[in-house]
């Protein structure tokens, strides 16, 4: 019905539907909580982008169209900046939070599947499906900064909130690649289980499903 339920947690009761847009798919929650996104896998170039909502008075405060295809969303450490993966169009467009305005769009590689965000590089880094690169987009001048080459098929890429490496999941492969965000080079190729597609961390350990 291409609306987002807001549930009031004490009493667990639905209380407002919010129409976002076309499609709604995947929703992520700026770390001050102000704007939740919502992106928008509409089928065509109208209807693609994402829904902001703004928490506060849970209406929409903007719709924006970025590219096709599905949305994965990251955030820079200051909710400055949103970082918006356009799946089919092979871009990531960059979106000015305080104006809701687009600021750039990225050309990143072939079918972009993942995006996360880096404190220590204060760098978003994204993992192309189609082509196997993991491109890194430096929030400073929004621009990319780097490229790794692994194999197609990465779907997942997570970062730890205090690490010093990035780790992206190669489903295909059943491999998992580590790569330091100092250099922005891939260290280490570790084999996993077949069909791993998360990951997520202790302190210690990253654990693959």
């Amino acid at each position: 019905v291409n609306q987002v339920a807001v549930i009031d947690i004490p009493t667990w009761k639905v209380i407002a539907n919010v129409d976002a847009g076309v499609k709604p798919t995947r929703v992520a929650l700026q770390h001050d909580g102000r704007y939740l996104w919502v992106g928008n896998n509409g089928p065509s170039a109208a209807d693609s982008g994402v829904t902001v909502i703004d928490t506060v008075n849970t209406k929409v405060a903007a719709q924006l169209k970025t590219g096709l295809g599905h949305h994965e969303i990251a955030f820079s450490d200051d909710d400055r900046l949103a970082f918006v993966t356009n799946k089919m169009t092979g871009t990531v467009s960059v979106i000015d939070v305080r104006k809701l305005t687009l600021a750039k769009e990225i050309k990143v590689g072939l079918q972009p599947a993942a995006i996360a965000f880096s404190s220590l590089s204060q760098t978003a880094y994204v993992a192309n499906e189609g082509d196997g690169t993991i491109v890194a987009i430096g929030s400073a001048k929004q621009d990319v900064i780097a490229r790794m080459s692994t194999e197609p098929g990465v779907r997942a890429i997570r970062i730890p909130a205090a690490g010093h490496y990035g780790f992206a999941v190669n489903s295909s492969k059943s491999t998992v690649y580590a790569f330091d965000l100092s250099s922005n080079r891939v260290v280490h190729s570790v084999p996993v289980g077949p069909g791993s597609d998360q990951i997520s961390f202790t302190r210690q350990f990253a654990y693959v499903r």
